[in-house]
């Protein structure tokens, strides 16, 4: 099989992904991102994963996206009602970089965990943008980027991550820090249903 790149947020979705890649027998690499987030428990997360699962992980730092919008994902301030939970740019950002790194290291792939929920949210998640940003990174780079889930719901995602035995305690999906998930944010209340829905426990 492939070698291919993985952003890896430590999320859901992208640890879903993780197990399955290496299902399908992938050698699996995967990169993070130290932005200035808030949430610094995603990368305590990320760090756990790649350890449990033997997969090596490149974490990379970037220091100014936080001049790019007023997310709520970003500096130190804490949420307000017109700040917003998306960051211009981020996802491209992200993916570039991945795509330079996965050439250094001869992966053919970079992939991400886009769903299908992700659509109106997040621009930088839709079909269009995956498959035209594929081609610029193949034209420039040779390497694809993909997004496996990109036609499935969270929870259907959940269900694949029970069928694989993802160990749902080492996720994060919270836009926050903290001992426990907020259970108020955007992602929390996804991820609520998701689990609901498919009968499962949630350690949140």
């Amino acid at each position: 099989m492939s070698k291919v790149v993985l952003l890896l947020s430590g999320g859901i979705d992208s640890t879903v992904l993780l197990y399955y890649l290496k299902s399908l027998g992938h050698e699996v690499s995967a990169v993070t991102f130290d932005y200035g987030q808030k949430n610094w428990k995603e990368i305590k997360m990320v760090k756990l994963l790649a350890e449990k699962t033997q997969t090596p992980l490149k974490i990379f730092k970037i220091r100014n996206l936080s001049e790019l919008a007023k997310s709520s994902l970003l500096g130190k301030e804490p949420a307000s009602p017109n700040q917003t939970f998306f960051v211009p740019g981020r996802n491209a950002i992200f993916l570039s970089l991945a795509t330079a790194y996965a050439q250094s290291i001869g992966a053919e792939e970079v992939v991400y965990g886009s769903t299908l929920e992700d659509y109106n949210d997040y621009p930088d998640c839709r079909p269009e943008f995956v498959e035209n940003f594929s081609k610029a990174m193949e034209i420039a780079y040779g390497v694809k980027v993909s997004a496996p889930f990109i036609n499935k719901s969270k929870s259907e995602i959940v269900k694949i991550g029970k069928e694989l035995g993802v160990d749902f305690k080492l996720t994060w999906s919270c836009y926050y820090s903290g001992r426990k998930h907020c259970g108020k944010c955007p992602a929390c209340l996804k991820r609520k249903k998701a689990f609901e829905e498919n009968g499962i426990l949630d350690w949140r």
